[in-house]
């Protein structure tokens, strides 16, 4: 949503319904496991 849709992170939190620092852990999780699974797949070749 941030990056297509141009959109804030207090944006999105609000219409997730769920407090900013939440929003920002989750996506920093997410951001964590993509960069395991991109890892992965490079060493596969």
């Amino acid at each position: 949503m941030r990056e297509i849709e141009g959109l804030s992170y207090e944006e999105i939190a609000t219409m997730e319904n769920i407090p900013l620092g939440t929003l920002k852990s989750r996506l920093n999780r997410i951001k964590i496991k993509l960069a395991e699974i991109l890892q992965k797949l490079e060493k596969r070749g």
